[in-house]
């Protein structure tokens, strides 16, 4: 049997583990069955699973905007990582190139995708 463990305070799905008998799943903050934690998230409130939403996120050039409030966004080739907290990500840099991004604010799926710089 699988049980599935989450955070309590957020409802990140933490990992599973298989049990060869049903006494596995008596301790708190945890479920029956498998659930993969890049898909679902357990909803305290609801108490059930459910599919973490995709963002919706546009990409002009250098700017990121629909981005949920807060959320933080990493560019990779600096390895920095920015706190949003109006929607929008604009990155500065004095040298053009493509730059990897990847926004994270739980429950939504981690976004990745590509700031075009020009020089």
């Amino acid at each position: 049997m699988w049980i599935t463990h989450y955070e309590q305070e957020t409802g990140r799905i933490l990992g599973s583990e298989y049990h060869s008998s049903a006494d596995g799943g008596q301790e708190a903050c945890a479920l029956p069955g498998y659930y993969d934690p890049e898909t679902f998230y357990y909803d305290c409130m609801a108490k059930k699973v459910r599919k973490r939403p995709a963002m919706d996120i546009k990409v002009s050039g250098n700017t990121l905007t629909g981005l949920p409030s807060p959320c933080t966004v990493n560019v990779r080739r600096d390895s920095q990582t920015y706190r949003v907290d109006d929607g929008e990500f604009t990155y500065g840099t004095p040298l053009s190139g493509e730059y990897e991004a990847t926004v994270r604010a739980f429950p939504y799926i981690d976004w990745k995708g590509v700031l075009n710089i020009e020089g």
